[in-house]
């Protein structure tokens, strides 16, 4: 989650850099926390899917 944090949107190869995972792993994880819905992809269609975290970037956005 302090990646979310961190980054407003990331990608896979992301993760796996911060995280010092292998992409399998990476992905496999990030594949989780979308099934949770915890994160969800910025645009599906893309061919390199971003990632971010709603309810962080809500908090983050939300004014007083």
């Amino acid at each position: 989650m302090d990646l979310a944090v961190a980054n407003p949107t990331f990608t896979v190869r992301r993760v796996e850099a911060e995280l010092g995972l292998s992409y399998g792993r990476a992905n496999k994880l990030v594949s989780q926390l979308v099934d949770l819905k915890i994160l969800d992809v910025v645009e599906p269609d893309a061919y390199k899917r971003r990632f971010f975290a709603p309810r962080v970037l809500q908090v983050l956005t939300r004014s007083g």
